[in-house]
Order: C-alpha cells, then sequence, then structure tokens
C-alpha cells in the first residue's frame, strides 16, 4: 500500500472507495459477491460498479468496481481533482499488467511526486505479483519510503485452502487413464519439444487432434472419479480453441451421466449470462455434470462455487503490435506462470480441488514469471493521444516522457512511431524548433480522443460521416468493437449459427468479418425500429394514462417524463421475450444503442460540434423509412437493411462500410462508387436545392425584404433584388399559405441529379449544403405569426420583444405570474408537460389554428444547472405536444422552436427528446438575443445567462411520424 500523505489503511471521511478490476465480468462478479456479503442491492446504497456505459452506482456509493479504462478516462479528464476525491485506489490483480492499470500506476506515482501533500492512498492487491518490483517502483515517492506489504497467505485460512489443492502435469494425468497407451506419442512429444503441439500447422490457431482427445478422456475420467455435484472449468486460450472444446464435448457420453452440461466463459458472451454460468450447482439439469469452458476471462478475481477440477492448457492469447508492418499480429502462446496460478486459484475456494496442468513439469518450470506488460505490446496510438488530450499538465506535457516512466516502459521506436501517426492522420500537429519541439492535440484529435473507440475506429467513424453515413458508419463500428454481438450465438452450432445471419443478411459471408457486422447492424436496425415503436408506444400510452407531474421539483424523485423511460421489471421481461423470439441478444442492443447515444453527445458537444454535423440528419434513415420508402415489410421480415434501403443500395452500402473499415480514408474509389451507386432513390439534402443556386452563384432573397419589413437594410446578407430566388420552402408540396413568399420548388434540377452531384464530390459538398435549415429566429416568428403560442413566460420579456417586432397574433402562456403587455393574448398557469390536458389550448389548436410553439430559455426554479432535469422537463414538453399534436383534429404539421443556452444542454440532450417522440430537427442556427429589441433572458435568480453560442432550434411533427 502506498501513500503520499503517510497513512496506512483507513479511508478517513475522504470520499469514497475504488476498486480496479482487470475485466468487465470481474467487475460485475465481484460487485454482486461485495454487494451479498454486506446484504445490500448493487447499485444501490454501498456497492455499485461501473463498465463502458452501464454506470450502476449512486450518490451514496461507499464501493465502487470499475475497469482501469474507467479510472484512467477519469484521471485524463480531472487529473489531481479525480485522485483527491476518492479515499483509496485499489488495483486489483495488477499482475495482468494491462495497458490501462500500469497508465493508471504511472500516472498516480507522478501526482505523488508532484503533489507530496495531496491525500492520496494506492493499494495493489493481486496473489501473484512481484510486489518486492511495485515496492521499488514507489519507493522515490514521498511519504512511500517505506510501503507495507500484506502477505495474504501468513493467515492459517488461506493456506489451509491452498493445501486442499492438488497440482498434477501431463506425465501425472495421463498414467490415470484407461486409455492411457492412445496418448503416449502426445506425452513423448509435450516431453521432448512442447512447442510442436503450440505451433502445428496453423501455428497454434487450433487444437491438435491428439490434445483434444486427451481433454476428452480426462473429463470422462474425471466424471467418474469426481463427486456428482463437482463442476470442472477448463482454460483454452481463443475463441476457435472453446469451440473446438465445446463440439468435441457437448456430445461425449460418460458413466455416471449421459452428456455434459457445457457452458461457456468468453467476452463474446453477454456479461450476465456468464454470470448466470458461474452460479454453480443449481445449473446442472437431469444429473449431468457442470463442464465450464474459459478464456482468459475467468482467469482471476471470479470465484465460482463448486469447482473440483481445473484443467488448464497452460496457454495464452498475445496480440503484438507489428511496428515494421503497422500492425497487429495475434499468436497463441504460453502462458505465465503468474496466469497459471492464478487459475489454480479457480477451486480449492469453497471446495477441495484438482488442478491438471497439460504440460511437462519441467517445461512449466520454465514458463516466464510474470506476464508480458501489454504497454510494451502496443502501438501505444492510444495511449499517447489520450495522454496528449488530457487537460492536466502533468500528463500531457510530454507523453513520451510520461510513458517512459510506466513500470515496463514501451518501446522508444514504436513511441516515434505512434507520434508520427497521429500527425499524419491530423489528430496532433508539431510546434516549436529543436528542444522545445512540441506535440499538439489538434481539435480532430480531442475528438479521437473523447469518443469509446480506439484512434483507428473513431478515424473510420469521422471519415464515414464526413461522406453522409453518421448513423450507419456508427452502429457498424460499435457492434464491431463491442461484444458480444446483437444476433444470438449459439456456440459449437455453425450450422444454425449461420442460417441465423442469413436471416437478417442473405448476403453475409460468415468467414468476412465485416460481412458478419453487416448481418448484425441489419439485426440490430431491425430492434432500434421495431422494439422502439413497441417502446414509444407504451411510454406514450402511460404518458396519457397517468397524471404525472412534469414539473422540476419532481425530476429528481423518480417522477417526471425521463422516469417514463425507466424500464420497468415487465417491460424488461417483455424486451427479453421479443429478443429470443427473433434471436437478438437483449442486453447487447441495449449497450450499443447507448454507445450510440454517448457519441453523438460527444459530437454534438458546443466544444466539437463539426461542421459536417450539418450535412447529418440526427435521426438515423431507418427512423426516417416511412417518409421516403413505402411500407411493405412487416416485423417479420428481418433482413431490415433491404427493408430500410432496398436490395441493391443495402448492397452498396455494405460495401462503403467495409472499405471505410478496411481502409480508413476517404479517397477510396470503393467507397465512392457505392456512394453513386446509394443515390438512386434517396432523396437529397433538404436544401439541396440551395446547394446548386450557390455553386451557379445565384442570389437568394430575403424574405423580410419580400414580406415588406427587413429590419437590416444594407447590413442584410441576402437580396433585396425582385430578381432573387427565394429560398426553398420547406412545407412544399403540402404547404397551404397563400401568402407564402418561398420558393415552390426547383426547376433547376431533378433531385436525382442534385443527390448525385452531392455524392460524387462529397467533401466539396460538406461546405454548403446541409440537411436542416438555418432559418434566422426573426424570420421564424415573423413567418409565424397568428399561429404562434408562447411557453413558459416568466418576466415576458420576449413577449415584448416580440411586440417590438410589431407582432400582435400570437398567445403568450405563463405557470405562474401576472402578465402586462398590451394587445397580446395571455392564458394563465400553463403546465408545459401538460398541454394536452389544458382546454384553453386545445380550444385555441382547434379555433385559432395554432400550430408553432415556442419556449426560450426553459429553466427549473432553482435547479438551473441540473441537466437531467432539464432533459426532463424538455422530454415532458415533448410528450405533450406529440399527444396534443396527435389529437388536433388539423392534419397541418405542427413546429416547435426552443432555445437554449450552451451551458444547459448539448445539442443531443435536445435531438434526443425529440427523437423519442416522434418530432424532426428542421432548423437549427444560433440565437442571437440582440435581433430582439430590449430582450435579456435571465436565470430563476434574475441572473443574465452568460449567452455563449445560444442555440435556435426548430423540430416539426407530422401526423404518422414514426416515436
Amino acid at each position: 500500500m502506498a501513500s503520499s500523505d503517510g497513512a496506512i489503511g483507513g479511508s478517513g471521511n475522504r470520499g469514497y472507495i475504488l476498486c480496479t478490476q482487470p475485466r468487465r465480468l470481474a467487475v460485475c462478479a465481484v460487485a454482486e459477491r461485495v454487494a451479498e456479503e454486506r446484504n445490500v442491492k448493487v447499485g444501490g446504497t454501498e456497492v455499485g460498479y461501473h463498465i463502458g456505459q452501464k454506470n450502476f452506482s449512486s450518490k451514496k456509493t461507499r464501493l465502487l468496481f470499475t475497469t482501469a479504462g474507467i479510472l484512467l478516462e477519469e484521471l485524463r479528464n480531472n487529473g489531481m481533482e479525480a485522485l483527491t476525491k476518492f479515499a483509496t485506489i485499489i488495483i486489483d490483480e495488477c499482475h495482468e499488467r494491462s495497458s490501462e492499470s500500469d497508465l493508471v500506476l504511472t500516472i498516480c506515482k507522478s501526482f505523488m511526486r508532484a503533489h507530496p501533500m495531496a491525500p492520496i492512498r494506492v493499494v495493489l492487491m493481486s496473489a501473484t505479483f512481484d510486489h518486492a518490483r511495485y515496492a521499488d517502483y514507489f519507493a522515490d515517492v514521498p511519504g512511500c519510503e517505506t510501503i507495507e506489504s500484506i502477505t495474504l497467505e501468513t493467515a492459517s485460512s488461506f493456506t489451509a485452502m491452498y493445501e486442499r489443492v492438488k497440482i498434477r502435469y501431463i506425465e501425472d494425468a495421463i498414467p490415470l487413464l484407461p486409455d492411457k497407451q492412445d496418448h503416449g506419442h502426445l506425452l513423448r512429444t509435450m516431453r521432448s519439444n512442447p512447442d510442436a503441439d503450440l505451433a502445428g500447422d496453423d501455428a497454434g490457431k487450433s487444437l491438435s487432434s491428439p490434445m483434444l482427445r486427451l481433454i476428452k478422456s480426462l473429463l470422462l475420467w474425471l466424471d467418474v472419479n469426481e463427486p456428482a455435484e463437482g463442476i470442472f472449468l477448463l482454460f483454452v486460450p481463443t475463441y476457435r480453441h472453446l469451440e473446438q472444446v465445446f463440439s468435441n464435448m457437448r456430445c461425449c457420453g460418460g458413466v455416471r451421466s449421459p452428456t455434459f452440461s457445457v457452458g461457456v466463459l468468453h467476452s463474446s458472451v453477454d456479461v450476465d449470462e456468464c454470470i448466470r454460468e458461474m452460479k454453480g450447482r443449481h445449473l446442472q439439469f437431469g444429473g449431468r455434470r457442470k463442464l465450464l469452458l474459459a478464456s482468459a476471462i475467468a482467469d482471476s478475481s471470479v470465484t465460482i462455487p463448486g469447482v473440483t477440477a481445473v484443467i488448464d492448457l497452460c496457454r495464452g492469447l498475445e496480440v503484438k503490435w507489428d511496428n515494421s508492418r503497422k500492425n497487429p499480429i495475434a499468436r497463441t502462446c504460453w502462458a505465465s506462470q503468474s496466469v497459471c496460478d492464478q487459475r489454480k486459484g479457480r477451486t480449492g475456494r469453497t471446495c477441495s480441488g484438482t488442478v491438471f496442468r497439460l504440460v511437462h513439469r519441467g517445461h512449466y518450470v520454465n514458463l516466464q514469471r510474470y506476464e508480458t506488460p501489454a504497454l510494451t505490446l502496443s502501438s501505444c496510438r492510444n495511449e499517447v493521444l489520450s495522454l496528449l488530450c488530457s487537460t492536466n499538465k502533468v500528463m500531457n506535457e510530454r507523453p513520451s516522457g510520461l510513458l517512459s516512466r510506466c513500470l515496463d516502459a514501451p518501446m522508444p521506436l514504436v513511441v516515434t512511431s505512434s507520434m508520427e501517426y497521429l500527425v499524419a492522420i491530423g489528430a496532433a500537429r508539431l510546434e516549436g524548433k529543436g528542444k522545445k519541439r512540441k506535440l499538439l492535440p489538434s481539435n480532430t484529435g480531442e475528438l479521437l480522443a473523447a469518443l469509446p473507440f480506439a484512434v483507428a475506429g473513431s478515424s473510420v467513424i469521422l471519415a464515414g460521416s464526413q461522406l453522409g453515413l453518421l448513423h450507419e458508419i456508427l452502429a457498424f463500428k460499435a457492434i464491431c468493437s463491442h461484444k458480444p454481438a446483437p444476433i444470438v450465438h449459439c456456440f459449437g452450432d455453425s450450422v444454425r449459427n449461420e442460417t441465423t445471419l442469413q436471416s437478417f443478411y442473405p448476403d453475409v459471408d460468415v468467414q468476412d468479418p465485416n460481412s458478419v457486422a453487416l448481418a448484425n447492424l441489419s439485426a440490430y436496425i431491425f430492434w432500434d425500429t421495431y422494439w422502439s415503436a413497441k417502446l414509444g408506444a407504451k411510454i406514450r400510452k402511460r404518458f396519457e394514462d397517468e397524471s404525472v407531474d412534469f414539473r422540476g421539483e419532481d425530476l429528481g424523485n423518480g417522477a417526471g417524463a425521463e422516469s417514463l423511460w425507466h424500464w420497468t421489471d415487465d417491460v424488461e421481461q417483455e424486451h427479453y421475450e421479443w429478443c429470443q423470439s427473433h434471436d437478438i441478444n437483449p442486453t447487447a442492443v441495449k449497450a450499443i444503442e447507448e454507445i450510440l447515444h454517448v457519441v453523438m453527445n460527444i459530437l454534438f458537444r458546443a466544444h466539437f460540434e463539426p461542421d459536417w454535423l450539418r450535412c447529418s440528419s440526427p435521426t438515423p434513415p431507418w427512423r426516417q423509412k416511412n417518409r421516403w420508402k413505402d411500407e411493405r415489410y412487416g416485423e417479420e421480415d428481418l433482413d431490415a437493411l433491404a427493408w430500410v434501403f432496398g436490395v441493391q443500395r443495402s448492397r452498396a452500402l455494405g460495401e462503403a462500410l467495409s472499405s471505410l473499415s478496411n481502409e480508413g480514408g476517404l479517397s477510396s474509389l470503393a467507397i465512392q462508387r457505392a456512394l453513386v451507386d446509394m443515390a438512386g432513390d434517396r432523396p437529397p439534402p433538404r436544401n439541396a436545392a440551395s446547394f446548386i443556386r450557390k455553386k451557379k452563384e445565384r442570389p437568394i432573397a430575403c424574405v423580410f425584404f419580400l414580406s415588406g419589413h427587413c429590419q437590416f437594410g444594407s447590413r442584410c446578407n441576402n437580396s433585396h433584388s425582385p430578381d432573387a430566388v427565394p429560398p426553398p420552402c420547406r412545407f412544399y408540396p403540402t404547404c397551404t399559405n397563400d401568402k407564402c413568399v418561398y420558393s415552390h420548388g426547383d426547376t433547376t434540377e431533378d433531385s436525382t441529379t442534385i443527390a448525385r452531384s452531392l455524392v460524387k464530390n462529397p467533401l466539396e459538398a460538406i461546405a454548403d449544403a446541409s440537411v436542416v435549415d438555418s432559418m434566422e429566429p426573426v424570420e421564424w416568428y415573423l413567418m409565424n405569426e397568428g399561429k404562434l403560442l408562447l411557453l413558459g413566460e416568466g418576466n415576458f420579456g420576449f413577449t415584448r420583444a416580440l411586440r417590438s417586432l410589431d407582432l400582435r397574433d400570437f398567445v403568450s402562456t405563463t405557470y405562474e405570474g401576472t402578465p402586462y403587455v398590451n394587445d397580446i393574448s395571455f392564458l394563465k398557469n400553463v403546465d408545459a408537460t401538460r398541454l394536452h390536458l389544458d382546454a384553453r389550448i386545445l380550444s385555441s389548436v382547434r379555433s385559432k389554428g395554432t400550430s408553432a410553439f415556442s419556449w426560450c430559455f426553459p429553466y427549473i426554479t432553482d435547479r438551473e444547472e441540473d441537466e437531467a432535469g432539464h432533459e426532463g422537463l424538455l422530454l415532458g414538453t415533448f410528450h405533450s405536444l406529440t399527444t396534443l399534436c396527435k389529437e388536433s383534429s388539423s392534419r397541418e404539421g405542427f413546429s416547435f422552436a426552443l432555445a437554449l443556452q450552451g451551458d444547459q444542454f448539448s445539442r443531443w440532450n435536445v435531438l434526443r427528446s425529440a427523437l423519442r417522440t416522434g418530432w424532426e430537427l428542421t432548423n437549427f442556427s444560433y440565437f442571437d438575443p440582440s435581433d430582439f429589441i430590449d430582450y435579456e433572458p435571465c436565470r430563476a435568480n434574475g441572473e443574465p445567462f452568460p449567452l455563449d453560442k445560444a442555440r435556435f432550434y426548430v423540430f416539426s411533427y407530422q401526423h404518422g411520424n414514426i416515436a
């Protein structure tokens, strides 16, 4: 235990305890075990865990389990503040030497040296690590000159537990078997040349036939000689090896039991399913012996009750970066002794047991003692960029220097190569000369580092997004990087698996990872379309049926609009059954959906918000399908790619996504051809006609001038010439306004020509084309006079501002307060989340034709900065407006304009609320209060908003929108 304040043990009164585990399964398993011991629920008052996008913790959590990657991200973003908020940081199973855990240790040490008086405590735990080396590593930290090491093996109970474990090697195991003569050749080979079996004809990618026969014979012998309730655990290194053993064992017969009940522990299997498999004895059915096949996911930190035999092939999977070829190389290798000792510890915990190491004893003693540090095998691209983009100087000043101070530093040549790569892709830049030359992150680099993917994957996402494939490439890469996949994989049943893949994507090639990913993309789109529609319908019904108070003071207590989206146990069960009936993994699709929301939230932050986002609709194309494609398919049609994009265009999309994934750039001719093929019947961007006019330098008319009241005169950016072309009407061809000053159609070019012109040179089009209009706020309000209703007016400053623009025919509302503005209609005590229940609003919609709603800078009293509360309030308003629109007799579209300060929401908070309720973003621009005379938006306490890039959104709703 290292502590920079000299204290040993105890958490004091500061913060909470954070404990890292090497793998997600270990995080979940340990958290559940500790919660069970303390008689509490995970995520409740004491014990929580955080893996990926799943965060089961609360403000009351005192012990948080997570991965080292989560802690590293926290350190990158918050530096010393992150360290000091923890009472103690525990790095468990530190012998595993992941890149993240090594970097965490290095950063902790750097902070402790830079801030010797800071109360930082770091505890390292492992049953097999070299504790003396770690003590030496921290010895030069002030306050850590003497580090206490607690050796648990001195405890009599711990020693007694391991005395119940016997270890046998291959030369001990084979003589026990009734068919020992059949394994003589393998025994001689393992004694004379053990690497022969590891290498083989395919470099160890598959297990040899003699080894598979030995495993089967040993398991059958154990089945006869071990207690009936005992569980067997077999460690093999790769997925391919697991499938081989699975196929070999699932139908083999034993004397006591007719078959084995075989379970699998692997990252491709859902974490919840793995935990169920580890529960133990109750999983035995009909007298079948429980056999668990495990990869490195179960090496450490998990307790499986009732394991009486562990079979260890003493092998592992190593992925090493080849700096000369610039790609990673995976190979099967011998595991270290420390890993084998960890595997030994999976038995002897709840009962006595035996470990069978299928190597010769003489070879085992020559295995390396400790694991090879992953940082020395890495390309260091992700690590360097992550450090560069840190907000803390200790971490980002010189990433190469920090990496050189790691317990085992990567090769300097590899670090230099990673820096050159980051400069080449535009993620970093070099500034200065000579010794003062410094590597700095670019805006693109900061965005790449913020995304929850490796640098290469993030680069592919940005490249595809700039080509107009934001949602497609994002979902595709999320599926490629996430395990398990959306489509249920039946372990060992290749025929069934191929059939299931083909049902979602008939052209699937099971040998091509990209093709399999496309099948899974189709499955995700199918789920996102149909289940989201079912869920949205349920939530709308709950909203309409229940009297839920959506005012801000209730949002923090589980009530409110946001709580409607918290899945009940009944919804969870229905979702599970629905997914089962369609061969979809329920937790995988939910996890991928959350990844997409996280990425979109990052992209739309004010700090990033790249220009090319304006060329991408925030609504995925599969949610837009009924706007441009006839409904010809039902829920029984699983090929969602063909259903949404059409057969030919889905193939072109597959080629584009695969080419992007393989090449990661914008220059591929295959990508360009695929995008041109996709243009076909897909509608052009909303303002494609405006783009064509701009390319031909045709002037755009000012609509204020055409209406006779432009306030800008010679300062106006648009033309006041009667010969100028009006901008297109977004309601055309359904526009019913006889006095509309916008253009109703453009005969210059047909839509297909426009779409193809945009696609053939997508990078050129980005600068000019956008799928969302950019109408100025003043223009929108003037256009909607006579059908406008203002929401949430507090001091009525905006009402007066519109009145100063000579707008008279509109309605202003307030939740509380007394209005005073001449000539304006007012409705008092209006709750924006209950518009559909207000008879006055319904009357206004029906009699006056009110169809435009607006809310400037909505806030919650005394909870200004509660982002979740703000989102809940807006979500309730969107729900209410949706219900109001559906109940109205008018078939005219409705619009909702929203002005928000950038520090209240990210753009995606707003877009997600709209998307959930069936609203589409049709306009996005910045809101300048100076355009409205004497308007100064204020917070609830009267403090003016610090208007930094305030946003102005306009959403539209048409009957039949997909929610």
